[in-house]
């Protein structure tokens, strides 16, 4: 502050330095109390603008820890009593109450993207299962294990998708809500229909009565029929 206060004193259109070959009428006194004066308004003046500033960054950070650490009330949001559905999402609540806030907040994440993918897994493998029992005549280990592969392939797509929504904080008891979301959306089907093909293509029996009975136009109805709900 004090520098910045020097460098705007000398900038300072005031009156001109004494020199001891001219009288220019301002005695030495007067020059010592003009820029006295000029240099106590201007260190006042920086001084609250160094304050302004400074109240307004710890404003921000405030706001922005508020944001990502999650609302705080009373004992559970209304969503983990209330599970959210919806068509074109999934969701999926981790709850977690731990000593560390860092270490709660992370398990309740995880725990809700965790449950986020168990479901969309469940729905696709139910999925595929009923599908290929309708369509195919082959059964037996091979059927499961391009299942079980889909599955999968399908969960590691989902966990990489999956967002935190909402977190809440117990103020009963400190206990961290998450909630978790994935989007149903075009992309997201298209990401399921490819991952059924391309494990498809590795099962060499399935693959080729699959494209004798035109099996993947009729998956892709599948997919496109699935629903958060």
């Amino acid at each position: 502050i004090y520098r910045k206060t020097l460098k705007r004193v000398s900038i300072f259109s005031g009156p001109p330095l004494l020199h001891k070959n001219k009288d220019y009428g301002i005695n030495h006194y007067q020059l010592i109390f003009y820029y006295r004066t000029l240099l106590s308004k201007c260190f006042k003046e920086e001084m609250m603008r160094t304050n302004f500033t400074a109240l307004l960054a710890a404003l921000f950070f405030v706001a922005g820890f508020s944001g990502c650490a999650g609302t705080k009330g009373g004992s559970m949001p209304d969503w983990v009593t209330n599970p959210l559905q919806a068509e074109d999402a999934f969701y999926g609540v981790g709850i977690a109450s731990k000593t560390s806030k860092a270490l709660a907040k992370q398990t309740a994440d995880a725990r809700a993207r965790n449950e986020v993918v168990l479901t969309i897994q469940n729905k696709v493998s139910v999925m595929i299962r009923d599908f290929l029992k309708e369509t195919m005549t082959i059964s037996g280990p091979a059927v499961h294990e391009y299942t079980e592969a889909v599955s999968e392939q399908v969960g590691s797509s989902v966990l990489e998708g999956c967002t935190i929504k909402e977190r809440y904080i117990s103020s009963a008891d400190n206990t961290w809500y998450s909630l978790a979301e994935y989007p149903l959306n075009t992309e997201a089907r298209r990401m399921i229909l490819d991952t059924a093909r391309a494990e498809m293509m590795k099962q060499q029996e399935l693959y080729e009565e699959f494209i004798a009975t035109q099996g993947f136009d009729r998956l892709e109805e599948k997919v496109e029929q699935l629903s958060g709900e």
